[in-house]
């Protein structure tokens, strides 16, 4: 709803797919569009991270008793190496994200090649 929320209420955030620097940065892209888009796939990649350690878990913990991994069938096998590829790309994302904030609110300089 946040994501969705940007576009309402402050305008669409002008920084690109993925919220650009500097473009996304506050003096050139004013306004809460941006602060709603950032916080809406913040939460969309946190919520993704915790559903990717839930399905392995279960993949890992509640199989049939005496099947092995190498006799599991083909999808549970697909979505336990996507799980593992979002456990290892969505932290990122998340800290890349939290540092773009900062940079917007908190006057940091992550993003930026004079800081």
């Amino acid at each position: 709803m946040l994501f969705y929320l940007s576009f309402v209420i402050g305008g669409s955030p002008d920084a690109g797919w993925l919220a650009y620097p500097p473009y996304s940065e506050l003096m050139y892209n004013p306004g809460v569009g941006q602060d709603f888009y950032i916080w809406g796939i913040q939460i969309s990649g946190i919520g993704s991270l915790m559903t990717g350690i839930n399905f392995i878990v279960t993949i890992l913990k509640m199989r049939a008793p005496g099947m092995k991994l190498m006799t599991m069938p083909m999808f549970p096998w697909s979505v336990l190496s996507s799980c593992i590829a979002i456990i290892f790309s969505f932290p990122i994302l998340t800290a890349t994200l939290a540092l773009l904030f900062l940079d917007r609110y908190a006057g940091t300089h992550f993003f930026t090649l004079d800081g």
